[in-house]
């Protein structure tokens, strides 16, 4: 994974890049379980992966301003004949404290609040059901950059993302 940055975090400096995800899942199944006229004696969603775009702006050694969309690919869920899968897209906006101690490696803290789209698609047999729930998320994660180059560095982050509101079901850990 790279994005193009300049190395030391430079004040003013702006960035994009493009990660890879694999996801935890962490749903709350009951929402799900509800939503079946008879339901299942279980629901149990798989992991899954994703994409996120990011772009930042820096603004000092220890803080930069950072927007990720981000999209899950589907949770999935079989019982029986039935299946259940659930997909998010997320927009937040977040704080990233950096520790800039080393010239190469720099440990950050992230935390962020956005808006989530959770899309559930359930089948059982002769029937489908679709719905899409909009709310309010959150994240919150520790990471390390690590610059490769001057203009360049790979990232491993590890986040915890919550739904709130309608989407309060929806809650996964990401490793990006």
């Amino acid at each position: 994974v790279l994005s193009a940055n300049s190395a030391g975090a430079e004040e003013g400096t702006k960035y994009i890049g493009l990660f890879g995800v694999a996801n935890l899942e962490n749903i709350a199944e009951q929402q799900t379980m509800d939503k079946f006229s008879v339901p299942p004696a279980a629901i149990d969603f798989d992991h899954s992966w994703g994409m996120q775009l990011r772009g930042g702006h820096v603004f000092s050694k220890n803080l930069t301003a950072e927007a990720i969309l981000e999209y899950i690919a589907p949770f999935e869920a079989m019982e029986g004949a039935n299946s259940v899968a659930l997909d998010a897209t997320s927009l937040t906006a977040n704080a990233k404290s950096t520790i800039p101690k080393y010239e190469k490696f720099i440990p950050y803290g992230i935390i962020g609040l956005g808006m989530m789209n959770a899309y559930e698609e359930i089948s059982v047999p002769g029937a489908t059901a679709e719905t899409s729930d909009w709310g309010i998320c959150g994240r919150i994660g520790l990471g390390i950059d690590s610059y490769v180059e001057k203009n360049f560095r790979t990232t491993l982050e590890a986040a915890y993302n919550t739904g709130l509101g309608n989407v309060d079901h929806v809650r996964y850990f990401t490793i990006s």
